[in-house]
């Protein structure tokens, strides 16, 4: 992949930051002033300001080091939270508006059950494991970093197949939902996988 190609892949991440933060100020000018309305869509902006740093950042880093992983994990952080706080905003917004379940509003209550697990676990995981070169400081901490993805991955495997979806007053078997899976928040099996992740 020639140097002007790599050049341009950290901004293109940023660039889908501010599409996101542009589609999310769009809903928080078309949201009732009902003081109802179950999030506070300015929280929601402040948030993806917040992580949107870790973007810029990201993406200074994959400028000057494409083969730093640390830079392309802030770049992730970045456009996870954005693409959640858009899906969350939009799950209420749409509720509130018609109080009915079409095919977006589904799709946004669906990404809004799983995508912080992998958010938390690229800022409290991965970021400290990998500063500042984006490698384990031992060869012996790779088996902990692999170990840790796949305790992310199948943390957020559980919430987004969970086999039904709560949310406001809507309870509905989850279209992607697998029979017997829970909400990893309130199974044993989320609860062992937790544990394991804090130690």
């Amino acid at each position: 992949m020639t140097r002007s190609r790599l050049d341009r892949r950290p901004w293109s991440a940023l660039a889908v930051v501010v599409l996101f933060l542009a589609g999310l100020a769009g809903l928080i000018l078309l949201a009732p002033s009902d003081p109802d309305f179950r999030r506070d869509p300015a929280s929601s902006i402040a948030l993806m300001f917040a992580f949107a740093a870790f973007n810029v950042v990201g993406a200074l880093i994959i400028w000057q080091r494409p083969n730093n992983a640390l830079g392309w994990i802030m770049a992730a952080v970045g456009i996870l939270a954005a693409w959640g706080a858009l899906a969350d905003t939009y799950a209420d917004f749409a509720y509130d508006a018609a109080q009915r379940a079409d095919s977006l509003f589904l799709a946004s209550v669906w990404i809004s059950l799983w995508y912080w697990y992998p958010l938390l676990g690229l800022i409290l995981v991965f970021t400290p494991l990998l500063f500042p070169d984006g490698r384990p400081t031992s060869p012996s901490w790779r088996a902990v970093v692999w170990l840790a993805g796949l305790n992310v991955a199948l943390i957020t495997f559980l919430a987004a197949f969970q086999e039904r979806i709560e949310f406001s007053t809507i309870s509905m078997a989850n279209p992607l939902g697998i029979p017997g899976v829970e909400d990893p928040e309130h199974s044993r099996l989320g609860s062992v996988l937790f544990s394991l992740l804090l130690v």
